[in-house]
């Protein structure tokens, strides 16, 4: 928006795509209402004559006269009543509505309404009485079942010239708007392409003509900012405004640029007055501001370095003191750094061990789980057998019954096989007996053995997490243990330079000590000295001050006009 509101060619862009966005909105709007007309009037006669069509091929197919029989439409013998073939046949070359009436009743159609034909529904009332009652077809728009239909109606009459019914043609009115309305889409769209190329051709005919007007907007600027080449002008052949317009940008370029040169010679002039003007100062006080300048900078020097020679040694003298302190606490820190290091560095080697034992108990408990579990598969695949061992002891007790009875049946001769059966049943009940204790047991040590694993999958848990926690130990000792190292390696080496330091202090206290009494003897010297040339430099001064002064302004005066290239 700002560059919109600050850019005369964008202003210029957008009225001329205004202007143009408008007159293609018109033009499109003249022309829509103008084809919806024209193909409003072209559907119409083409529905005229499909209609004169479709009931000149209906006379062919049905010859004879259309006639009422018993509230039956007929055409010569044909019963048109519920008869789809014409209609359908009609329908698939004319793309829209086909019914016959009798009277104002629908007898035959192609029209559906939820699968079914639309029979047995009325006209609309005016243009039965169009065509029944006035004998005139009707052209114009009509509602079928909730659709809007371009329709052309025209009278049915008997022999005697009675009209009895209609007939009816017409395409749906959302075909012919479909049309208008994918035509108007490319009419728009046309437009549109179009207004985007004249937008682009009008964007770049402005930017060529308002070129000179470009330049001399940053030729301005440049001036006022207080810099600018005056030498550039501006080349065009254009004779409108614009081109009369750069003709005075230069003119007036000319006169500054001149001006300009008159400015510069004159503070040249004044510069060189200056020059002089100081030269003859310098040369008549030459020797007393030399003799006023020396002594005042050793006067300066030695109270200078009386003072800061009498601070330095006030500073040396605490600062000697604070090293003397900084050294003792430097080894006291240095004998608690090696005793933390000893310390960590035993702290990790025992959380070292306590890994290394963690790790062991961790694979000691894995293993007895396995052991576990192998001892719990073990029990059931002994289950396993104690169970085929029941069967088989339950299926010999059945047979040594069986024998029993077949040695009854035999009588004295199976008596001896009857004490054999006796005493293979009280094998088979005792091995029934002891395989029901077996597995008592086996069930009794499998949910012991269930239960010890459960013990030691949770023990195995813990002892994980164990373990984790002891290396994560390890792992912070490690880090304590390497960063006490480093911490003792840097304490040692402050030890050393705080030692150093106290050594070079008391140096140092002695040497400022016999400065400050040679600063203060030469303070006074300087003093005197620069009392004597003070009123004598004074007047000197003044005449310098007035031509640095208006050497300065001369000197201001040229770097601004050199700012500009004439």
């Amino acid at each position: 928006m700002t560059y919109i509101t600050r850019s005369l060619r964008a202003k210029l862009v957008l009225m001329t795509l205004f202007i143009i966005v408008m007159l293609l909105v018109i033009i499109a709007a003249v022309t829509q209402y103008q084809i919806k007309e024209s193909m409003h009037q072209v559907y119409s006669d083409r529905v005229k004559a499909v209609s004169q069509l479709g009931y000149n091929w209906m006379d062919q197919k049905y010859p004879g006269s259309w006639s009422e029989k018993d509230g039956v439409l007929y055409k010569g013998t044909t019963r048109m009543n519920d008869n789809a073939e014409f209609p359908d046949q009609m329908s698939q070359i004319t793309g829209g509505a086909v019914t016959l009436f009798l009277g104002d009743t629908r007898v035959s159609t192609n029209i559906m309404q939820e699968g079914k034909r639309v029979i047995g529904t009325k006209a609309e009332p005016h243009i039965a009485e169009q065509v029944l009652q006035q004998n005139e077809p009707y052209l114009g728009k009509a509602q079928i079942v909730g659709t809007d239909y371009l329709t052309y109606y025209v009278p049915l009459q008997d022999e005697q010239g009675k009209t009895i019914g209609m007939w009816l043609v017409g395409p749906k009115i959302a075909v012919i708007e479909k049309y208008v309305s994918s035509t108007t889409t490319m009419i728009f769209l046309f437009a549109g392409i179009g207004s985007v190329i004249a937008v682009i051709l009008c964007f770049v005919i402005l930017s060529h003509l308002l070129r000179p007007l470009k330049w001399m907007e940053r030729q301005l600027k440049d001036i006022a900012d207080g810099e600018g080449d005056l030498t550039r002008t501006i080349h065009t052949k254009s004779k409108d405004e614009i081109g009369r317009l750069a003709g005075s940008f230069n003119r007036m370029l000319e006169k500054l640029r001149d001006m300009l040169l008159r400015i510069g010679e004159t503070s040249d002039q004044v510069a060189a007055s200056s020059v002089q003007l100081a030269a003859s100062a310098d040369q008549t006080g030459k020797a007393t501001e030399h003799i006023a300048v020396t002594v005042q900078q050793a006067a300066a020097v030695a109270d200078a370095q009386s003072a800061e020679t009498a601070a330095g040694l006030t500073m040396m003298h605490s600062l000697t003191g604070e090293l003397a302190s900084v050294n003792q606490y430097a080894v006291e820190v240095t004998e608690n750094s090696q005793q933390a290091a000893q310390r960590a560095e035993k702290g990790w080697y025992v959380v070292e061990q306590a890994n290394h034992h963690m790790e062991d108990v961790s694979g000691k408990v894995t293993t007895l789980n396995e052991a576990m579990v192998r001892l719990h598969e073990r029990s059931s695949a002994i289950g396993g057998c104690v169970d085929v061992i029941a069967e088989i002891a339950a299926q010999t007790n059945l047979l040594a019954l069986n024998a029993a009875i077949e040695s009854a049946r035999a009588g004295e001769h199976g008596k001896g096989f009857e004490v054999v059966a006796h005493e293979v049943k009280k094998l088979a009940e005792q091995s029934a007996r002891s395989a029901h204790e077996i597995s008592g047991i086996i069930r009794d040590s499998q949910r012991e053995t269930q239960l010890m694993m459960n013990v030691v999958q949770s023990v195995n848990g813990e002892v994980t997490q164990g373990a984790a926690a002891v290396l994560q130990a390890y792992e912070v000792f490690r880090d304590i243990h390497q960063s006490v190292h480093a911490v003792s390696k840097q304490i040692e080496q402050i030890n050393r330079s705080a030692a150093q330091m106290t050594q070079d202090s008391s140096r140092m206290l002695s040497t400022i000590q016999s400065i400050s009494a040679s600063a203060e003897q030469a303070a006074g010297g300087a003093q005197n000295a620069s009392a004597a040339t003070e009123e004598q430099l004074a007047s000197m001064e003044e005449i310098q001050a007035s031509a640095a002064s208006l050497s300065h302004m001369a000197e201001e005066l040229q770097s601004l006009i050199g700012r500009f290239t004439v």
